[in-house]
């Protein structure tokens, strides 16, 4: 287990257009990082469209333009890539998701279980309803999507069998600068609460609603120390490592975990 190499990618996205967004990642960061160099490359919510309410027009399946370039990319740079889709569910109801491709050409998704009714994502999407823990060279990876944040009962780390559900949280966002002091305080909540690292991608600039976001990609241990400090309005690739040490270490001096309560999640009835 021991060291896990992350690439975040900080980047403004161009509203709905995809072509461009996946040249812009391309040119600018994908072109940087060399073959075998990290194990996961993370990029933001909708990073191919933005945070857009009109997913009919730019859901995609595994057939689609960004799916197959998540996929070939994962594989020429022999890593795993995740990042934030818009799909359709069997039913037919679209849905905010946090696809991860490994270099193998598996894939892991997790749909969004808390919709943005400030936004509106409420009436255009569907929630998801299950947590998903991705294993990835033997760490176990909590994939969450930026309103998740502030809900922490559904992220609970617990302890299943004989060790933590997981060791490891991702949160993709479109997360606006208005309210960045909550984004970086309920991230590093998250990683002291659950004893865990907690790795939160965001993305910078205008989208098409005129919402100004800055970013404030941050990276933070299980003793809430910060690894990678807020970036704040600076496109760019950021390369950590973390290390399973440090982890089992708050572990074991401080074993918070033995004593959480159990908590079981239930859909709202107002939803």
């Amino acid at each position: 287990m021991k060291i896990l190499k992350v690439a975040i990618i900080q980047t403004d996205i161009v509203w709905e257009d995809k072509e461009a967004n996946l040249n812009a990642i391309e040119v600018n960061y994908f072109s940087k990082i060399h073959t075998d160099q990290v194990d996961l490359i993370i990029l933001p919510e909708m990073f191919a469209t933005g945070f857009t309410m009109r997913p009919s027009e730019f859901w995609e399946d595994q057939t689609g333009l960004t799916f197959q370039w998540l996929k070939n990319w994962a594989q020429k740079l022999g890593c795993s890539i995740g990042a934030g889709v818009i799909t359709k569910n069997e039913d037919g109801y679209y849905q905010n998701t946090f696809l991860v491709y490994s270099k193998s050409g598996d894939v892991c998704h997790y749909e969004k279980r808390h919709l943005f009714r400030m936004g509106e994502e409420n009436q255009h999407y569907v929630a998801g309803q299950n947590p998903i823990i991705l294993k990835l060279n033997n760490w176990k990876i909590n994939l969450q999507i930026c309103y998740d944040l502030r809900f922490p009962a559904f992220a609970r780390n617990h302890i299943k069998t004989t060790e933590p559900a997981y060791d490891a949280m991702i949160y993709i966002a479109n997360w606006p600068e208005i309210r960045t002091y909550a984004w970086t305080n309920l991230l590093r909540s998250r990683a002291i609460e659950n004893q865990a690292f907690v790795i939160g991608v965001n993305r910078t600039g205008i989208d098409g609603n005129a919402v100004s976001h800055s970013g404030e990609s941050a990276v933070i241990d299980p003793n809430g120390q910060y690894l990678l400090n807020p970036v704040v309005n600076e496109e760019g690739l950021f390369i950590l490592e973390l290390n399973s040490l440090t982890l089992s270490s708050a572990r074991e001096k401080f074993p918070v975990l033995l004593d959480a309560d159990q908590i079981s999640i239930t859909d709202n009835p107002s939803s």
